[in-house]
């Protein structure tokens, strides 16, 4: 029984002539795509690991960012506060540790 094979030429204006000789297409189609599905899936792998880590990433980001606006949100209070008191009373206000403004500025 012979082997099905065909003469295979490919002219491109790029890559100019190509030639392949007793292999047969159906063959050189299925090793091409095997290749290409392969590929493929490295890809389709390594994007869904680079997209995981950055999504744990994001949420460690994300509370930090919470965080950092609680604490400004607790400082611009704690300012208002002071600002809004006589001049006398602003000094003491700020140096003690329970006073007025202090907790004023710590509730949330």
């Amino acid at each position: 029984m012979a082997e099905d094979t065909q003469d295979i030429e490919i002219s491109n204006p790029v890559l100019g002539r190509l030639a392949a000789k007793g292999i047969r297409v159906s063959d050189m189609i299925g090793l091409i795509t095997l290749c290409l599905v392969i590929g493929l899936s490295l890809f389709a792998f390594y994007a869904y690991d680079i997209a995981k880590s950055h999504a744990g990433d994001a949420v460690e980001s994300s509370k930090q960012i919470s965080v950092s606006i609680k604490q400004s949100a607790a400082a611009q209070r704690l300012m208002t506060c002071i600002i809004s008191l006589p001049q006398e009373r602003r000094e003491q206000e700020f140096t003690q540790p329970n006073s007025f403004c202090q907790r004023m500025s710590s509730l949330q």
